[in-house]
């Protein structure tokens, strides 16, 4: 049973993913002349370090409680750095790093993860395109995240699979969080994918002015949530996130 459901699961993300892919942006793919683009550090040691600065903007909401909520998930904008590392085998093509906007004080945790599937001509070289940011699902292989972001891939868009907080790379000897922890995780969740819109503005080969959001189950919830603070993403795609969860959490059974 299980295991049917995981391929109903994933066909119907290969679904998702070809509607998506469908209506990519329409451009010729030419090579950037520029490699490192304009945002790489002046005078930097290495060449795989950008320059990114927040964008997150004020927002006002006529409901107290809503206000609430986005007060809580604010920070101070600032610049930070966006660096390029080695990827591991079939993860990406490399593997982004940036500083979380809300650090909890766990140094593993708190430097955000992004696996960087790009898109490439003829020859192999990577190439201009459109983007999407991947928010995974709750599983810790991330297995359908990972079929999101390759897929789009083909499609012609660049895609940046994000870790979780405690997830991959970010995941230290004390495991998922619980209780409180979980809570705090959910909310560093989604500060780290709306920082992340703007460590992918900073970097090469990526069109800016389409930076698209896709979330999938918990990566769903993250991604609605993400969205309605500034609408700073491009396009919002979420899949298999609802069902009332608060219900099934409070009143539910064998389900929760």
């Amino acid at each position: 049973m299980i295991r049917a459901q995981r391929v109903k699961i994933c066909q119907v993300a290969v679904v998702v993913v070809s509607v998506v892919g469908s209506i990519a942006w329409a451009r010729g793919q030419e090579k950037l002349e520029v490699p490192l683009g304009p945002h790489c550090v002046a005078n930097a040691s290495q060449t795989n370090v950008f320059r990114a600065t927040d964008s997150i903007l004020a927002v006002e909401e006529a409901s107290a409680d809503a206000m609430a909520c986005l007060h809580e998930l604010r920070w101070s904008p600032e610049t930070f750095e966006v660096r390029l590392e080695k990827s591991e085998a079939g993860q990406g093509d490399w593997l982004v790093r940036f500083p979380s906007a809300r650090p909890t004080g766990n140094v593993t945790n708190d430097l955000v993860a992004m696996e960087w599937y790009q898109v490439k001509g003829t020859a192999g070289e990577a190439i201009e395109g459109p983007v999407a940011v991947v928010v995974h699902e709750s599983g810790s292989g991330m297995n359908v995240g990972r079929l999101i972001a390759r897929s789009l891939r083909s499609r012609g868009i660049h895609t940046f699979m994000i870790q979780l907080p405690h997830y991959g790379v970010r995941r230290g000897a004390s495991g998922k969080p619980t209780g409180e922890a979980l809570a705090e995780a959910l909310c560093q969740s989604v500060v780290d994918v709306r920082r992340a819109h703007d460590a992918v503005a900073a970097l090469p080969y990526v069109d800016a002015t389409r930076i698209s959001l896709q979330g999938t189950s918990l990566g769903g919830f993250v991604t609605a949530t993400t969205a309605g603070m500034d609408h700073a993403y491009h396009r919002v795609f979420i899949l298999l996130a609802g069902g009332d969860l608060y219900g099934v959490l409070s009143q539910g059974k064998r389900d929760a």
